[in-house]
């Protein structure tokens, strides 16, 4: 069931939802300037994923218990606030989910801009098929339905794949550009 107040709800989640994304973002990308310059990228990503990550896991804790006592109402409270309670919850639960998981990946996947900077070179295995799952995935995802987050994804593969083939004087500013 929907109503206002469930809508309310989601109006009051995204607040959270997006505190989170910053939060873990914003922290990522400080540890990626602290780091020094031969430093492996992926482990300076989770180290400041994993510095905040209690902290966002303990914000939506707290909030989801805080609604646990509405899924205990009956009536005409438990028809009026339950939809509000389990929307809030599963929008806060699934964004944890993202912003633990998806966001750390892409940012290695849009943050690391070149390995060759780094002073280490990767396969070009690895170079060559994470943007190819990306490109696949977002053609299936535009296919079944959400085509603008398939764009979105295959254009990040098609980042990846032309980022090593970019002019220096171009390549500096990939970040700016993704």
């Amino acid at each position: 069931d929907a109503n206002i107040v469930a809508l309310s709800g989601i109006a009051i989640a995204i607040g959270t939802m997006v505190d989170m994304g910053i939060v873990m973002s914003e922290n990522i990308i400080s540890g990626i300037a602290r780091a020094p310059a031969g430093a492996n990228m992926r482990k300076v990503i989770y180290d400041s994923a994993s510095e905040v990550g209690s902290a966002v896991l303990t914000a939506v804790a707290t909030t989801v218990v805080s609604f646990l006592p509405v899924f205990t109402m009956v009536a005409a409270e438990g028809k009026l606030f339950k939809p509000l309670a389990y929307t809030k919850t599963f929008a806060l639960i699934a964004s944890v989910v993202v912003a633990l998981t998806v966001i750390p990946s892409f940012a290695e996947a849009l943050l690391v801009i070149r390995k060759k900077a780094q002073g280490k070179q990767a396969t070009s295995r690895i170079k060559f098929i994470l943007p190819v799952i990306f490109i696949i995935a977002g053609i299936g995802l535009g296919v079944y339905g959400m085509w603008w987050a398939g764009v979105t994804l295959a254009l990040v593969g098609v980042w990846r794949l032309i980022i090593n083939r970019l002019p220096e004087r171009i390549s500096k500013h990939s970040p700016l550009l993704a």
